[in-house]
């Protein structure tokens, strides 16, 4: 089942389907007050997109601010047929996205978000992104491109059955916040607090992994020595 609404991003007022009472608050005090650009929840095949949209009337005309709530299953042409969908309806409202440079850096490149070929640089193990997300850890990153925002996304929800993201410049209520600067050109990297709880799980990876390899002999050891036993046995 596919949902789309459109809200007013200062007062959470529904604009499509239009309706007069239904206001949606989590719209002005979540996304608005941390200008989320993108959220995505996925929980299992269910995936939630919540998309800021700067748009205008017409050349001239004020800009306004909208934000687009999408749910579907998710699949690999999930953010492009958001885009499409969401497109249609903001022409059936009179509107057009804005198309300045920054004005919608992440709908413009929201396709990016679908599962293809991605290339980034990240500093951190993604298997270890996601062991501490598995264990309920907020992890905060700074990255600047969007292309390598869009492959780091779309492997972690490649990889992870229950996970939320947001994209901005200072939302921190998901499990992986990707703090997007338009300063900052270089690589994926985790902030102080989320490089710290990082760092202890690959430790304790690395701890785990010498005592298996030290094990191993003394276990081959053993199994010899059961077999030795037991050809004894059947003698």
């Amino acid at each position: 089942m596919t949902r789309l609404r459109v809200y007013d991003d200062q007062t959470g007022q529904q604009l499509y389907p239009e309706t007069l009472k239904q206001r949606d608050e989590e719209i002005v005090n979540k996304f608005f007050n941390s200008r989320t650009d993108l959220y995505i929840s996925k929980k299992l095949d269910n995936l939630e997109i919540v998309c800021y949209v700067r748009v205008g009337k017409g050349p001239g005309t004020r800009d306004e601010g909208c934000y687009i709530r999408y749910s579907s299953i998710y699949r690999n042409d999930l953010f492009y047929t958001f885009k499409r969908e969401a497109e249609r309806v903001l022409y059936d409202l009179k509107f057009e996205p804005r198309r300045g440079k920054q004005d919608n850096k992440i709908f413009d490149s929201i396709e990016e978000f679908d599962p293809h070929p991605h290339s980034y640089d990240t500093d951190v193990d993604i298997d270890t992104v996601i062991k501490a997300v598995q264990d309920f850890k907020k992890l905060d990153f700074d990255a600047g491109d969007i292309n390598e925002i869009a492959g780091f996304t779309t492997n972690l929800l490649k990889k992870i059955a229950n996970v939320s993201i947001t994209i901005s410049e200072r939302a921190r209520f998901a499990d992986i916040n990707i703090i997007r600067s338009g300063e900052y050109i270089g690589y994926i990297r985790p902030a102080k607090t989320a490089k710290k709880i990082l760092d202890k799980y690959e430790r304790e990876f690395l701890v785990g992994e010498k005592t298996t390899n030290r094990d191993e002999p003394k276990n081959k050891i053993k199994g010899l020595m059961c077999t030795v036993v037991q050809k004894f046995k059947k003698l």
